[in-house]
Order: C-alpha cells, then structure tokens, then sequence
C-alpha cells in the first residue's frame, strides 16, 4: 500500500493497531507526514510517509466519523419528527380548548342557544 487515505488501519508486526488521521500535503523539502493514533489510546502522533509505511501494513478501512455524521443526523430527523408531532398535538389541544371556550360564555358557563334568556 503505497498510499494511506484517512480512516484507514494499519497493524505492525507485533498486533498494535493504528488508524489515520490525516496524510499532510508535502513540506518544502518534499517530505510527506502522516497523523495517526494507536487504537489503544488517545495520543496522536506523527511519522514520515516512508517510515509509516515501512512499519505498519494495511489491514482494514472504516469511517468512523461518517459513520457518526450518519448516526447523528439520523438522531436529529427523529428529534424533530417528535418535536414536530408534538408541536402539532399542543396546536390542536389548544385549538379544542379555543373552540370550547367559545361555546362557553364569557363566565365560563355554556351558553344558551335561545335568545332572551338568561343563564
């Protein structure tokens, strides 16, 4: 392998495995690092392109990140199809009680239909 992308994993002989961060673009002597970080832990460390490659060997790929972007955007739409369901179940309780309110008179008490009379 002779070009690591990000999200890719790579294993050394002795089973430590690593993911990519990101593949820097050359330096000005035309030097190619790679950002990377052991499974195992949280440091990110940092290697020329030929010694990386030297030591680790591809062994997988996954997008942990889009994977996530995925998942969460996933969890927004059900937020807002919740929010939204229950945003339109209080308009119409508080369109019921609107229109109970109006065939109620104005003490509360319902109305009576013929006119003339009192309640």
């Amino acid at each position: 392998m002779s070009d690591p992308q990000r999200h890719d994993i790579f294993e050394d002989e002795n089973g430590k495995r690593v993911a990519i961060k990101q593949v820097m673009d050359p330096n000005a002597l035309g030097v190619i690092f790679v950002e990377y970080k052991n499974l195992s832990d949280s440091n990110i460390r940092f290697m020329t392109k030929e010694d990386f490659l030297a030591r680790f060997k591809l062994t997988d790929n996954f997008g942990s990140t889009d994977t996530h972007a995925k998942l969460l955007a996933k969890e927004q739409a059900i937020a807002l199809a919740e929010e939204q369901r229950l945003e339109k179940i209080a308009a119409d309780a508080k369109a019921a009680a609107l229109e109970q309110n109006a065939s109620s008179g104005p003490d509360g008490r319902k109305a009576d239909s013929k006119p003339g009379r009192s309640a």
